[in-house]
């Protein structure tokens, strides 16, 4: 067991994380806007932009659940990076969108569907490779619209 856990370290940033929301700032998608991208598949500098905003509280559950399995198979893996490269692998061959994480990174895909399920429409995210392979993103992140009804 203590080399499993050797094996498997937390990826940690130096972020600050802050909590701090400023509801003037916030903006809603319309749904001009909405169309526009989920027909071109680009938004906002996201050029895999998907609109999420149907996702339901039963699909945020079976989201958080998958991730969580998906995490733990993770942490199980002698190669992280090898693991997650099949697990991506595994998620771009299902029928169904949920049980591929709707495409998403593990690390992120909850925070985004609860993001789009409060009303919010992410238009990127990225794990920042903190459960293997290479990302762009310094640091993990979700981004998009929120009307600020949901915020308040």
């Amino acid at each position: 067991m203590a080399n499993r856990e050797m094996r498997w370290r937390a990826k940690t940033y130096p972020v600050a994380i802050s909590r701090a929301l400023d509801a003037g700032r916030l903006a809603a998608l319309s749904d001009t806007e909405a169309d526009e991208g989920e027909e071109s598949g680009f938004l906002a500098g996201n050029q895999m932009y998907q609109d999420l905003r149907a996702l339901s509280w039963a699909d945020l559950a079976a989201t958080i659940e998958l991730e969580a399995g998906l995490m733990a198979r993770l942490q199980a893996a002698d190669d992280l990076d090898a693991a997650a490269e099949m697990l991506d692998d595994e998620r771009l061959d299902v029928s169904e969108p949920a049980d591929g994480l709707w495409g998403l990174d593990i690390g992120v895909a909850s925070a985004v569907a609860a993001f789009s399920v409060l009303g919010g429409a992410p238009v990127s995210s990225c794990n920042a490779g903190g459960f293997g392979g290479t990302h762009t993103a310094e640091h993990p992140y979700v981004a998009g619209y929120l009307p600020t009804a949901p915020a308040r």
